[in-house]
Parts: structure tokens; C-alpha cells; sequence
């Protein structure tokens, strides 16, 4: 489900985007809140919405930072102070087992980052190995705009 949370999100920026290049190229006088974006039938939004829900969130983090390796599962390279993971009490060294129920085993960076929500508000669940004992952690995903003002400094100069 949170797979296709991101993918709907993705698919409305980039549609959304495609609206915009069109309406500014071609000069029309269209209305671009009676505009309607429709793909296969399954999607239903108005651009005026798609537009408030762009402007008006930050992106997601969690606050951590992984090591991977092929074959095995990541690691808990560093943990973030003040965020989400470090409320949550993930630690550097944790084993990551699984997340929301789905084994990191084998997975790609991509493919672990995938699994990580990036919606504010959202639910992650971590199945973590430390010192031998396995142990589930929830963490909530937080907007960068509500985040200490030393992680939001820390994200906005880094690559990530």
C-alpha cells in the first residue's frame, strides 16, 4: 500500500508538472483548476488539488542512514538526533530485518528506500536484530518543515 501511495504521489507531480510545461508553452487561457487528470480510468484529480497538496508538504524523512551489502541485510550506518528513527530508539549497528512486514534480505538500496515511506504521517514499522534479540520499532515519518531546525539544516545541506 505505501508502495502505491508513493507511486499515485509520483504520478500526480509528474502529471502535474506535464499540465503546467503544457499550459505555459502553448499559452492557454484554459482554466487549470477545471482541469482534469485521468489514467485509466482510476485516477480522478483536479489540478487545483494536486497543486495544494505540492505546496502545502515538505517531504517525509525517518532519519537514518544504511549500509548494504548484497546477500545480507543492511545495517544502521548512523541515526539522525532529534528524528524519527531516534525517538523510535533504532540504533547505529541494528540490523535491519524487515520493513512494514518485507525482508530487506538481498534488497537494493533503491528497493529498501522503496519500502521507506516518504508521506508525512505515515506509519513504517522496523523489524530490527540487536545484540541477538529481534525487536519491532514504529516510527511516524516526519515533514522536514516540523523537524528540530539541526536535522532540517543537516537534510537541506546534504545530497539526500
Amino acid at each position: 500500500m505505501i508502495n502505491e501511495r508513493k507511486r499515485f504521489t509520483l504520478l500526480n507531480r509528474v502529471l502535474s508538472t506535464l499540465l503546467f510545461i503544457f499550459f505555459i508553452s502553448t499559452g492557454s487561457t484554459l482554466d487549470k483548476a477545471s482541469a482534469e487528470v485521468t489514467l485509466s480510468g482510476s485516477i480522478d484529480m483536479s489540478v487545483q488539488q494536486t497543486e495544494a497538496v505540492q505546496t502545502s508538504q515538505s517531504p517525509g524523512i525517518v532519519g537514518l542512514d544504511m549500509v548494504i551489502r548484497p546477500g545480507a541485510f543492511p545495517v544502521v550506518r548512523d541515526v539522525y538526533r532529534y528524528s524519527p528513527a531516534h525517538m523510535a530508539g533504532v540504533r547505529p549497528g541494528d540490523l535491519i530485518l524487515a520493513i512494514n512486514g518485507d525482508t530487506t534480505m538481498g534488497k537494493t538500496m533503491w528497493q529498501v528506500d522503496q519500502e521507506i515511506s516518504d508521506i508525512p504521517g505515515d506509519a513504517v514499522y522496523f523489524t530490527i536484530r540487536r545484540d541477538g534479540r529481534v525487536t519491532n520499532k514504529e516510527l511516524t515519518v516526519a515533514s522536514l518543515d516540523d523537524v528540530h531546525p539541526a536535522l532540517r539544516a543537516l537534510y537541506i545541506s546534504s545530497s539526500y
